[in-house]
């Protein structure tokens, strides 16, 4: 029976993901796989409904969405590789400090205690970020609820920055041919298979590496060519959505309204931040500023991949970024001295 309730919350969720996808695809807005679904999922979530998605859903969804970037590598996508190394740089240096502003306006504007000031102001790697503050006397639930804000204000935000401020010429994709269903069938496997080894060496966003490296390994040899069908791209794009909005599951009101101005308030800043570093990263390198301000936002790595991958900017760039950022704070995390463990 519990099985039972755990296939029909799923389906709900997705069908509430459907339903917002419809809608904001209608009214026009960007990236309406992914954004429409995180919206109405969490206001089921936080109006009371159980919304979910099963455990095996996840690592197929984050799959997908790596060949969905693969397939966009190419030989001159590597060679624009080259200039990676400085871009990096400069956003370790954003990451830091987004870390520190965002750290101080926590503890000083909205009274957090140090601990859970800490952790909150980091951007990213939420099941990194839990689990470090059980051992650090933090307020785990107010953490999980001002980061999941984060995330879902920047899954909203990125792309809407996007459409209002860079021309839509910008972001068209050249055309590729479909994927037959055995060639889709062998890259999953694969991926599912590589991903999962990832998983075990606890290397950042898995699965979406998985899928990403043995899609851009098959277009790069040339055994396959070409991209995943629209069907699966969107289903994968609403799945993400809806797990994004499953985050404001059980959520009580009270805890929402003392977390939703902080994490506003990160979000803003993180955005100011990531603007300056992609002002600085353009000055110096021969790219685009729409692509190096999607790698810089520190949302999601696969939400912000998935953007990059809708709005023709180069997902496999993006997503290079974003696992960056996530290796920043997990070996700088203890020695930066963020958090100041209680006795």
């Amino acid at each position: 029976m519990q099985n039972a309730s755990h296939i029909y919350r799923t389906l709900l969720t997705l069908l509430i993901g459907l339903v917002g996808a419809v809608i904001f695809h209608v009214i026009g807005f960007p990236v309406p796989m992914l954004t429409g679904p995180a919206v109405l999922v969490s206001c089921a979530g936080l109006l009371g409904l159980r919304v979910q998605l099963l455990g095996p859903l996840k690592p197929l969804c984050f799959t997908l969405l790596g060949i969905v970037i693969g397939c966009t590598v190419t030989p001159d996508a590597l060679r624009a590789a080259l200039a990676w190394p400085l871009s990096f740089s400069i956003l370790a240096v954003s990451v830091v400090c987004t870390t520190l502003l965002c750290r101080w306006g926590l503890y000083r504007l909205f009274g957090f205690d140090w601990a859970t000031a800490s952790l909150c102001a980091l951007p990213g790697h939420l099941s990194f970020v839990l689990a470090y503050s059980e051992d650090v006397a933090a307020n785990t639930s107010v953490v999980a609820v001002v980061q999941s804000i984060r995330v879902l204000f920047l899954s909203l935000g990125v792309p809407a920055i996007l459409a209002i401020f860079f021309a839509a010429p910008n972001f068209a994709a050249a055309p590729l041919p479909t994927l037959n269903l055995k060639e889709t069938l062998t890259l999953t496997m694969l991926a599912l298979g590589i991903g999962g080894v990832f998983q075990h060496m606890r290397l950042p966003a898995g699965f979406l590496l998985g899928g990403l490296v043995i899609s851009s390994l098959g277009q790069l040899s040339s055994l396959v060519e070409g991209r995943l069908a629209d069907p699966l791209e969107a289903a994968a794009l609403i799945a993400l959505g809806a797990l994004i909005g499953s985050r404001f599951n059980g959520i009580q009101p009270s805890m929402l309204k003392s977390a939703f101005f902080a994490g506003l308030f990160l979000t803003c800043l993180s955005i100011v931040v990531a603007a300056l570093g992609s002002l600085c990263a353009a000055a110096f390198l021969d790219l685009d500023l729409a692509i190096l301000l999607v790698s810089f936002a520190p949302g999601g790595v696969e939400a912000m991949a998935a953007i990059a991958a809708e709005m023709g900017l180069n997902p496999a760039f993006v997503a290079g970024h974003h696992v960056w950022r996530l290796m920043i704070l997990t070996l700088l995390l203890p020695a930066l001295g963020l958090v100041k463990p209680q006795r």
